[in-house]
């Protein structure tokens, strides 16, 4: 019964049912690659279609959200040093930009405008791409600053906590990895042709990994 209760919380929660969605899109995706039906093959790009579709939807007004981060960092924040306000920059410009260029591309797409959807594409998920670039090395790094942390013999209760640090940090660069590499197929997309399959699962891997670590917190009030 608290699982029920918590999945149904879990429906009301924006961000919860995107990830979920994703995960779905993706896993759409790979299911079609195996599919050799007619029928099957065009019910599975109907629903990941429909569902990348949905999910444009809903980031359309995550823009103000952007927006407000952008301007509390430039007015109102306090940064430790240069280099921690630049990378906060860096990645508040570039999820801006990224949700103005994927509003274009869903207002492009209504207006039947093929050229300009891919152009508004390109530029969407090149700034996704250095998000998932910025927020990946600041995974990666206290990842192997907790390896070496291990191998110098930590026990105890320090060892658990670097042991569970490490997981979270390799979980996450896995997620913005999967991230990334959607990403990188619409930025190159000649670098991907024949990879469809590398691509879907960088997806559903990203997705996936997002749900599990956010089902938890469905059960917290």
């Amino acid at each position: 019964m608290q699982t029920l209760a918590a999945l149904c919380a879990g429906e009301q929660n924006k961000l919860f049912r995107d990830k979920v969605a994703k995960t779905s899109q993706y896993l759409a995706k790979i299911l079609l690659e195996y599919a050799h039906e007619p029928e099957t093959k065009k019910m599975l790009s109907t629903l990941a279609s429909n569902i990348s579709m949905g999910r444009r939807i809903y980031r359309w007004g995550q823009i103000t959200n952007s927006t407000e981060s952008l301007l509390k960092l430039l007015f109102y924040s306090n940064p430790q040093s240069m280099t921690v306000f630049l990378k906060q920059l860096i990645l508040s410009v570039s999820y801006f930009l990224n949700h103005i260029f994927d509003m274009l591309c869903y207002l492009y797409m209504l207006r039947v405008q093929p050229d300009k959807v891919v152009r508004a594409t390109f530029y969407a998920q090149l700034f996704y791409f250095i998000v998932c670039f910025v927020e990946l090395v600041d995974f990666v790094i206290p990842v192997v600053n907790n390896v070496l942390k291990l191998m110098e013999g930590k026990r105890g209760e320090d060892k658990k906590k670097i042991q569970k640090s490490i997981l979270d940090g390799v979980l996450n660069s896995t997620k913005r990895i999967g991230d990334g590499i959607t990403a990188l197929k619409d930025v190159v997309p000649s670098q991907f042709e024949g990879r469809n399959m590398t691509v879907n699962v960088g997806g559903f891997l990203s997705g996936f990994i997002a749900v599990c670590q956010a089902f938890p917190g469905l059960y917290k009030k």
